[in-house]
C-alpha cells in the first residue's frame, strides 16, 4: 500500500480516493454504522459500554504505511511545579496532532509523549519550533524508535 497523501479534504491511497469525512468517522466516531463496517452490539457489549469498560471502537492504521515513517518518545520536565503550568502544558499537548499519547510520570521526567512525524525533518521542526516554545518545558529528551518489538491495544483479559 502506498502512503496516504492529503490534498484538500481528500485522502489519496494510490489511485483510490476516499473522502476525509469517511476516514475521520472510522477513526474518531468509534461506532460507525456503515454497511461495510460490521458491528452489531449484543446486550453484553451494550452493558459493558454503558458502564464504561468498552470506551469505544476505532480503526487501527499502520503508521508507516500511512506515511508516518518516524516515531519517537519525548521525555519532558516541566519548569514550574504549579497546577497552572501542568494544565497549560496538557492543553498544548492535546492540541498537537503529532503527539499520539502523553503520560504523567514519577521520576526525573514529568511526562512521556509518543510522537509521530512523516520525516526526521518534520520531527525536528516539531521539537524545535513547537515543543521548545512551550514556556513550561525545562528539559526535553527525544528517543527515536528504531524498531517496534510489540504493540497491542488489547488488555490481557486472560489475567482477570
Amino acid at each position: 500500500m502506498k502512503s496516504i497523501k492529503i490534498i484538500g479534504n481528500i485522502y489519496y491511497f494510490g489511485d483510490n480516493h476516499h473522502n476525509i469525512n469517511f476516514i475521520a468517522e472510522i477513526l474518531h466516531d468509534h461506532r460507525t454504522r456503515q454497511k461495510n463496517i460490521k458491528h452489531t452490539p449484543t446486550p453484553w457489549t451494550k452493558s459493558l459500554e454503558e458502564i464504561g469498560v468498552i470506551k469505544g471502537y476505532a480503526a487501527l492504521l499502520d503508521a508507516e504505511k500511512a506515511g508516518f515513517d518516524v516515531m519517537a518518545f519525548v521525555q519532558v520536565s516541566i519548569n514550574q511545579n504549579t497546577e497552572a503550568a501542568f494544565d497549560s502544558f496538557k492543553t498544548a499537548v492535546r492540541a498537537s496532532p503529532h503527539i499520539l499519547e502523553c503520560y504523567s510520570l514519577s521520576g526525573p521526567y514529568d511526562h512521556l509523549m509518543k510522537v509521530v512525524a512523516r520525516s526526521n525533518k518534520e520531527l525536528s521542526h516539531f521539537i524545535l519550533k513547537t515543543l521548545k516554545t512551550f514556556p513550561e518545558i525545562r528539559d526535553a529528551q527525544t528517543l527515536f524508535v528504531l524498531h517496534q518489538v510489540k504493540h497491542t491495544t488489547a488488555l490481557p483479559v486472560e489475567l482477570l
